[in-house]
């Protein structure tokens, strides 16, 4: 991070980090800018009320020392200080519910139904020769992009004419997406003839008979390979069903991908939490049961991502007390008892840890420019509210973050490199051990199918008052500063509707009106929309800015 008279001011990445590679994305670049936000939280609430933080620590006392029920709510987290604060706070009956309205979920579940265990996949695409991306966007909007992107091109690179190797990217999507503009050879389809598409390459690869379907015949040939055993990857994305991501790990299995281009790390010893949405429906029953005496709710904002099956805002009113912790008092820190103010990781102590398991720590490059807390922090006042009733910001995260990386590291070697040990060797990866058969699809659906995708922009709503990301295009619809209901020509004529008409969307009750955007390339029979905009709370860059689409998902990423 570069500093000017003691401001941070530019964003790099750390060339010892195998995450970054000395790179970074649009979202690092512009979370500078989130530091200097004027709509950022500035003090304590309590009932809309200015308070302190010694009046919230008396409060939590005494929730506790009644034995009333605590939850807390979050998004998933890879963070060993945070994790062990769960571990802590599980032992004193505070139970603890990850969730994110777009997760991996079903990708975690495919795994773990083949292999046996949980765990999550790492891929070397500087390994690969060969790579399909089915409905993924791994060069741009899936987890771990910096790195992936720094991987596939050095596959793109020629250096010796004579001999030149690129790597080949085959690439089945339904709209349009960086990854898919960067292949060499595209398949469009709409989101269940894709889930078709997967079934219909393992049967190819467990038959001898050849597909009528050209495009399949060629990707299972070139993939199959000799020349390339060990050297593909095939890449599934976050809306894939859990049977398509066991079907594409089998796949990988029989190319012998695993343990080459793809690791498979166990979760058992990981501190990762992913996303539960099993836990977050028991939260919610829980809740209109009126079983939860205080939610805590942890950098999340579930009354903005709220869905048409559930009303979050209405569920909070069942709770006797509701406390929020986030960066903005947005549209779920206005409705809680209290709210506390989060401080920006540039403010912050605390530690991650990425995909492959390497561990960092994260240190302050300023002072909290408010009364703003860590979240190390905030749970150490609800773990002991009576010892820590008057603590300063980022007080007992340094010293939580100091006693950990101290005693078995060289704590001075640590701030220095930002990185603490490297994850796990390929070679240690875990092998599949299960098979599964893949189910008969209907294929003659004709269905109007809505997708939901992650913004560049906005992401999942976290950077949606950012004014850097709102102005910057997307990269592919060159739309700035709106979300807009994506389709193809012919969807388009069929639906007697032009480019940028206003038109309304409807499903199980929810409406919302945005404008229809026809984009070449595009499936048919689809409408792709982007989460993250039409936030409401006070705020001057993201208040009604596009349509927040999140009420028509009802718990899923494609409706049909």
């Amino acid at each position: 991070v570069e500093n000017h008279e003691g401001r941070p001011t530019h964003i790099e990445g750390n060339f010892n980090h195998s995450s970054s590679l000395g790179a970074t994305n649009g979202f690092v670049q512009a979370s500078i800018l989130d530091l200097y936000d004027p709509d950022r939280s500035k003090y304590i609430r309590h009932k809309n009320k200015k308070s302190s933080i010694a009046t919230f620590s008396k409060a939590l006392a005494e929730l506790k020392k009644s034995n009333k029920v605590i939850k807390i709510l979050s998004p998933s987290f890879s963070s060993p200080s945070l994790n062990n604060l769960k571990i802590d706070l599980k032992s004193k009956n505070i139970d603890w519910v990850c969730y994110d309205p777009i997760n991996n979920e079903s990708e975690l579940d495919g795994l773990k139904a083949v292999i046996g265990k949980k765990v999550k996949a790492v891929y070397h695409f500087d390994k690969a020769d060969r790579i399909l991306s089915i409905d993924s966007d791994f060069l741009n909007m899936d987890e771990n992009s910096i790195s992936n992107t720094k991987g596939f091109s050095k596959k793109r690179k020629v250096v010796n004419r004579k001999t030149a190797n690129m790597n080949r990217l085959y690439s089945v999507e339904g709209c349009l997406s960086t990854t898919g503009a960067m292949s060499d050879h595209r398949l469009r389809l709409k989101q269940s003839e894709i889930e078709n598409f997967v079934s219909m390459l393992w049967d190819r690869f467990n038959s001898n008979k050849k597909s009528s379907n050209v495009f399949l015949e060629s990707l299972y040939r070139d993939l199959s390979s000799s020349k390339f055993k060990g050297k593909s990857i095939i890449k599934g994305g976050f809306r894939l069903s859990e049977e398509s991501h066991s079907l594409i790990a089998l796949m990988n299995d029989k190319l012998g991908n695993i343990g080459k281009t793809i690791n498979y790390i166990a979760l058992k010893n990981s501190s990762y939490n992913p996303s539960n949405t099993s836990d977050f429906n028991n939260l919610i029953k829980e809740i209109k049961l009126k079983k939860v005496d205080c939610l805590f709710v942890l950098e999340s904002n579930p009354v903005y991502f709220s869905k048409s099956n559930y009303n979050f805002k209405e569920l909070l009113k069942k709770i006797p007390t509701s406390i929020h912790f986030g960066s903005h008092y947005d549209e779920t820190g206005i409705l809680c008892d209290w709210h506390i103010p989060k401080a920006h990781y540039l403010e912050s102590w605390g530690d991650c840890e990425s995909t492959d398991g390497t561990i960092s720590i994260t240190q302050p490059l300023i002072s909290p420019l408010y009364n703003s807390y860590s979240t190390l922090d905030v749970l150490s006042i609800l773990k002991d509210p009576v010892k820590n009733k008057s603590i300063k910001p980022m007080a007992n995260a340094f010293k939580m973050i100091k006693s950990k990386y101290s005693t078995n590291y060289n704590w001075n070697k640590v701030l220095y490199n930002g990185k603490v040990k490297n994850g796990p060797s390929i070679k240690k990866s875990v092998s599949v051990k299960k098979s599964i058969k893949s189910k008969k699809r209907d294929n003659s659906n004709n269905n109007l199918e809505l997708v939901f995708f992650l913004s560049s922009s906005t992401y999942d709503g976290s950077f949606s008052n950012n004014g850097w990301l709102q102005e910057s295009p997307d990269s592919i619809s060159k739309v700035t500063w709106d979300n807009v209901a994506i389709m193809s020509n012919s969807t388009a004529k069929e639906l007697k509707i032009k480019n940028e008409e206003l038109i309304n969307i409807k499903y199980n009750g929810s409406e919302i009106k945005m404008p229809a955007w026809i984009l070449p390339g595009h499936a048919d029979n689809q409408i792709s929309v982007q989460v993250g905009y039409g936030r409401t709370f006070n705020c001057k860059v993201a208040k009604n800015v596009g349509s927040n689409v999140y009420p028509l998902m009802n718990g899923t990423f494609s409706n049909m």
